[in-house]
């Protein structure tokens, strides 16, 4: 008997939610149409006033071609009838007066009629149609911005990291520029020392001017290497200049580097 109850309270609560839930539906149903009937009352409106100013427009074209031409009684008739407002014939009435407002008109002034008819009722939707595209955009744009923003942060993250490693490795080699410069400067300096003895020998033997033959000619051999030795000392010098020479403007390279660093 226990279970039996307990049973029928379940079934009892559970109709209850479903009630609820039922009622809930209808209310949120009910809303929307009275929305959807409210947004039809607003475009019914707009519609009405664009026909008016669409009838108003016409009693102009129609009072500005009656200047221009002759009237006609038969013409005064057709502009100074009236359609009556009968619910019976309210179709007929209609196309009665369609009639007459088109009769005496050309070709050329109906189309542009129609179509300023046709542009007017259609002008509300379209308004609305382009709001709600233009609402879109923005709120795509708006979604899709945060990630831009992120994606933008990253790379320029992974930018300013390889720069700094660059730099980086630039003092280092920096560094060992000036220690390879340093060691060409001291080879440079002993060369010069080589070549200046090399010349003060040969100023030597120049000047001894009464020796014996053979020890002339073994002199002049002496002067001879001691003068290939300095040339090529002189080429190697040459090369070790140039080399210093181009340390010189990477060390300068490197001083505007030092004096300009990268912010991190």
């Amino acid at each position: 008997m226990r279970e039996i109850l307990s049973r029928l309270r379940r079934r009892i609560e559970s109709l209850n939610t479903f009630e609820e839930f039922t009622k809930e539906r209808l209310e949120s149903e009910l809303s929307k149409a009275r929305s959807e009937v409210d947004e039809l009352q607003r475009r019914y409106e707009s519609a009405g006033e664009a026909r008016k100013a669409l009838n108003e427009k016409l009693n102009d074209v129609l009072e500005e071609r009656n200047e221009t031409f002759l009237e006609t009684r038969l013409r005064r008739l057709t502009l100074n009838t009236t359609c009556k407002d009968d619910e019976n014939k309210k179709g007929e009435a209609k196309r009665s007066k369609e009639r007459r407002r088109t009769r005496f008109m050309l070709s050329g002034a109906k189309s542009v009629l129609f179509e300023e008819e046709d542009e007017s009722n259609e002008q509300p939707q379209g308004i609305v149609s382009g709001k709600e595209a233009t609402l879109k955009d923005i709120c795509d744009n708006q979604q899709g911005r945060p990630k831009q923003w992120i994606l933008e942060k990253k790379l320029f993250i992974e930018t300013e990291s390889s720069l700094n490693a660059r730099i980086k490795d630039l003092r280092i080699e920096k560094h060992a520029l000036l220690e390879e410069t340093k060691e060409l400067q001291k080879q440079v300096e002993l060369l010069s020392a080589k070549l200046s003895s090399s010349n003060d020998e040969n100023c030597h033997i120049e000047q001894s001017a009464e020796i014996p033959n053979f020890e002339k000619l073994n002199l002049e051999d002496e002067f001879q290497g001691k003068q290939n030795e300095n040339e090529r000392l002189s080429t190697k010098l040459r090369s070790k200049v140039e080399l210093v020479s181009l340390l010189g403007s990477i060390a300068y390279f490197l001083s505007i580097l030092t004096l300009y660093p990268v912010e991190n």
